[in-house]
């Protein structure tokens, strides 16, 4: 069993934007809310003034004076905590059941309630803290487990997500959940045999799944199986059309495969417009790639160069523009690419020495903003938010932590 980290359960709220998106039971309704309680015993909430020709928010300031004059109404804070969560306001409706779950400590349904909402908001800390929680309360709370190795992954602590994963295994052996987050986890770490593996058993227990058919194919590319990574991918494409992902994966096959074919991969390319901004960078960058093997230098540098400087998380971008411009004849452009790349991959290694330090005093808040600011040096936002709030955390009074935190949630690169 693992045993999860104090700071995790203690530490306060981490406000994260690039978090994947709802799980699915923020949009549910005061009624759905109370579905998740079961046969535990409650106290009714006293019934609210009609609402029949009232606006909708007369309930919630009924429930809002209910909670003042009665502050141990936690009953009353689940059921706002719903409402406003189906009107979109997941800050609010999870502070309210971080209010509940301290009347409540152990009560499953609010933990988890709490964490899919910290999930709506792109509060990660809550997220950790609910899910810690239920699974140092609820030993066969298999979920919980699976969650966490995601989340551990999300945040570069790989050795905390695998034995999360494993701990999820034991218990749902065949959970399709449980088998993509160990798929993804072990081509993370770079397990490509073992990821293959793992996504076989996903398409298995979840035939037809796209996610499935990715993690195999690029595990088969990065093992130098052509054919079996191709038809996994086109298998990838077929269970989601419309998937970015799977297309962007089609084209750097298409180019990394020993005979490229850069025109197949600007077709795919051609077929798979971004939806967001990361997705556009990585389109841009494969484009870019394509359009350089296939000989259109000028078109290919057009495409890389706006994202090479927008995008510190995207080395090798740097590295592309300077072996171009040395191509190209152009060896000061070449020169300064490749100082960009090498800046790059020392902010990389500062990043990986800053979380072994952290690793070894926890409880330092000075080491946390350390990791934070290396994060935050290679576009790695979401981690920055993560440890700069544990910092914040354990030592409130923190001058560095807190002017780190402002520029943070303010925008600020630094």
């Amino acid at each position: 069993m693992i045993d999860y980290p104090a700071q995790f359960v203690n530490s306060t709220r981490v406000v994260v934007t690039a978090l994947s998106a709802v799980l699915g039971v923020t949009c549910l309704s005061a009624a759905g809310w109370w579905g998740i309680y079961g046969s535990a015993k409650v106290t009714p909430v006293p019934p609210a003034p009609s609402d029949e020709g009232q606006e909708k928010p007369l309930r919630t300031e009924y429930l809002q004076a209910l909670i003042a004059r009665r502050p141990n109404h936690w009953q009353a804070r689940v059921v706002l905590a719903s409402q406003l969560a189906g009107e979109g306001q997941h800050q609010a409706s999870v502070r309210l059941l971080s209010e509940a779950a301290r009347h409540r400590p152990k009560d499953s349904g609010i933990l988890r309630a709490l964490a899919y909402s910290a999930e709506a908001a792109g509060l990660m800390d809550e997220q950790l803290r609910a899910w810690t929680r239920l699974a140092q309360n609820y030993p066969y709370d298999a979920e919980a487990r699976m969650r966490l190795a995601d989340l551990y992954r999300q945040v570069g602590l790989l050795d905390l997500a695998v034995r999360a994963s494993e701990d999820s295994l034991r218990l749902a052996p065949k959970d399709p959940d449980a088998l993509r987050t160990r798929a993804v986890l072990e081509f993370a770490i770079g397990n490509y045999r073992s990821a293959a593996n793992r996504a076989t058993a996903l398409l298995q227990a979840s035939p037809g799944s796209p996610v499935g058919y990715g993690i195999r194919s690029a595990s088969h590319r990065e093992l130098g199986k052509w054919d079996q990574a191709r038809r996994d991918a086109e298998a990838a494409i077929r269970a989601a059309p419309g998937d970015f992902q799977s297309r962007s994966d089609l084209a750097r096959l298409f180019l990394d495969q020993p005979l490229p074919q850069p025109q197949q991969a600007l077709r795919v390319l051609g077929e798979a417009p971004p939806q967001t901004a990361q997705e556009a960078r990585h389109w841009h960058y494969w484009r870019g790639i394509a359009l350089h093997r296939a000989g259109r230098t000028a078109e290919a540098l057009a495409e890389l160069e706006p994202i090479g400087t927008q995008a510190p998380d995207f080395e090798q971008v740097a590295l592309h523009l300077s072996q171009m411009h040395l191509q190209g004849g152009d060896s000061e452009q070449s020169r300064k690419w490749a100082l960009t790349y090498e800046d790059l991959l020392a902010r990389r290694s500062a990043l990986r020495s800053a979380t072994l330090a952290v690793r070894k005093e926890p409880q330092s808040a000075a080491r946390h903003v350390a990791v934070a600011r290396a994060a935050l040096s290679v576009g790695e936002r979401t981690r920055a938010l993560f440890e700069t709030r544990i910092a914040v955390r354990l030592q409130p009074k923190s001058g560095e932590a807190l002017e780190l935190l402002k520029q943070l949630e303010s925008g600020g690169k630094s």
